[in-house]
């Protein structure tokens, strides 16, 4: 079960990066290109350490499974410019959580170190915990749905394209309304909007304009969470 979950905590990181259009460029996949120089250190190491048959069923199960939370973590940790501190936090908490499952096999033994190996793991497990639920619970993923909102006269449903002429003369009806935006300037924002800004560089609320799938997810996900009525 161990292993299970740090396969699919490893999977769904690569799935929400994906989904950001974010690949594991290569100054990224040299990590995962050590694992099996790591894995042979660490069985060298453990096989000096500790029982072998011990090892051998149990060790190589947390050895493996503590790489990938910890693999999880770096991935992690470089959505920070995209969903603020929180999927930071997470992965910093993943990397330390991870390496500390990594020397379960070798210090387990230590009988003084077991109840500090068991109270830092229950202690991270809880922060884990906390921190995947406000990741989670980011704007981005969940929002409370909107209530219906009358359609603007001389508006109709469906899309409409608009002159710059005839935006300028909308911009005043449109700032009471919650509503997605993509913008290349702040001029006239509301605070009611979700408004991303168009740019080149990928931080929170804003997305690069050749990042279609980024740009597609959000307006789904808006769309399904503000209900009938909902504008972008």
């Amino acid at each position: 079960m161990e292993a299970l979950a740090a396969s699919l905590l490893f999977y769904a990181s690569l799935k929400l990066l994906d989904e950001e259009g974010l690949s594991l460029a290569v100054s990224k996949g040299w990590y995962v290109s050590t694992t099996p120089l790591i894995l042979t250190v660490y069985m060298l190491a453990a096989e000096r350490l500790s029982y072998p048959n011990w090892l051998a069923t149990i060790g190589v199960a947390y050895a493996v499974s503590g790489l990938f939370i910890l693999l999880s973590g770096i991935l992690l940790v470089g959505l920070g410019n995209l969903y603020g501190n929180y999927p930071e936090y997470l992965g910093i908490l993943l990397i330390v959580y991870g390496a500390h499952e990594m020397d379960y096999p070798l210090l387990r033994p230590v009988e003084w170190f077991a109840p500090i190996g068991f109270s830092l793991s229950a202690a991270l497990t809880l922060l884990i915990a906390y921190f995947f639920v406000r990741f989670s619970g980011h704007e981005n993923f969940i929002k409370p749905p909107a209530e219906p909102l009358k359609p603007l006269e001389g508006v109709p449903p469906g899309i409409t394209v608009l002159s710059p002429k005839e935006y300028l003369s909308l911009l005043p009806r449109l700032q009471d309304r919650p509503l997605l935006a993509f913008i290349r300037n702040s001029n006239g924002i509301s605070d009611k909007w979700t408004a991303y800004m168009i740019s080149q560089i990928e931080r929170e609320h804003m997305v690069s304009p050749t990042n279609i799938p980024r740009i597609t997810e959000t307006i789904v996900r808006y769309l399904q969470t503000a209900g009938r009525g909902a504008w972008f």
